[in-house]
């Protein structure tokens, strides 16, 4: 799994985790929509730096938020 203790690990799979999930399971173009991302209070900042490169470089989202969990 690429996630371990709530921090992801491996980010290639992650990445191709949320690949399936645009465009099989949502079947959704992400580069039309905003995108919401939760994350784990204690998350170093690199992981969502890691994130928002993902979000933006790969699938060319126009706008992303991230929030911790609690909050949403």
């Amino acid at each position: 799994y690429p996630i371990e203790h709530g921090i992801v690990s491996i980010w290639d799979d992650m990445d191709k985790i949320w690949h399936l999930t645009f465009y099989y399971v949502l079947i959704v173009a992400p580069e039309d929509l905003p995108v919401l991302l939760t994350d784990a209070p204690l998350i170093p900042k690199a992981n969502r730096d890691l994130m928002t490169d993902i979000m933006f470089e790969s699938f060319y989202t126009p706008a992303m938020y991230v929030s911790i969990q609690a909050v949403l």
